[in-house]
C-alpha cells in the first residue's frame, strides 16, 4: 500500500512538473517595465565593454517586420512591444520584449519570430547569435553576441521563474 502511494505521489509530482511549461511566472506589467529590469540584471552580469549603447523604442504594427512578424500578426497577437537596439547600426545588436495578448498568442509569436526574423539584416555585420523564448504572456527575442544573449536569456528566465525552451535559430554569419 505505501509503495502504491509513494508511486501515486511522484506520479503527481511529475505531472505537475511537466504542466509546468511556461506559465504566468513572476514577469508583471510593460513590455518597458520588463525591458528595463533585463537591461538592468544584463548590465549587472557583463562587463561594461560587453553591454552596447543602445535605444528603446515602442514595437508598432508598422516596425513589425523588423522582428519577424507581419503587421495582421502584431495586432492579432500583440498587447505591447519594446525593441532596445544598438545606437550604431553597425553593432549587430537587438532585444525585444513582447507583451502577448495571451499565452497561447506568446506561443505563436515565438514560432514566427524564429521562422522569419532576419539576423542579417544589419549592415556587413551579422550576431554571433539569435535566439527567443517564452513565459506566460512575455516573449524575448536576442540578437547579439552569444554572451550578450546568454546573460539575456538567463535574466528572463530569473525575472520570469519558468521560461520554455529557449529556440536559438541563428549562430554565426553563416
Amino acid at each position: 500500500m505505501k509503495k502504491l502511494l509513494a508511486t501515486g505521489v511522484i506520479g503527481l509530482m511529475l505531472a505537475l512538473a511537466a504542466c509546468g511549461k511556461p506559465g504566468a511566472g513572476n514577469l508583471t506589467g510593460s513590455s518597458s517595465d520588463v525591458m528595463t529590469q533585463l537591461r538592468t540584471a544584463i548590465a549587472a552580469a557583463l562587463p561594461a565593454d560587453g553591454v552596447p549603447m543602445t535605444e528603446e523604442v515602442a514595437l508598432t504594427a508598422d516596425m513589425a517586420t523588423q522582428v519577424g512578424l507581419t503587421a495582421a500578426q502584431f495586432t492579432d497577437l500583440v498587447a505591447d512591444g519594446t525593441i532596445s537596439r544598438a545606437m550604431i547600426m553597425t553593432v549587430p545588436h537587438e532585444m525585444v520584449v513582447i507583451l502577448a495578448k495571451d499565452v497561447s498568442a506568446a506561443t505563436q509569436l515565438k514560432a514566427a519570430i524564429a521562422a522569419k526574423y532576419d539576423p542579417k539584416k544589419w549592415i556587413c555585420v551579422f550576431p554571433e547569435q539569435a535566439s527567443v523564448v517564452e513565459s506566460g504572456q512575455y516573449v524575448l527575442l536576442v540578437a547579439g553576441t552569444k554572451t550578450y544573449a546568454m546573460a539575456a536569456t538567463d535574466a528572463f528566465a530569473k525575472l520570469a521563474g519558468s521560461v520554455g525552451t529557449i529556440n536559438t535559430f541563428f549562430t554565426g554569419a553563416g
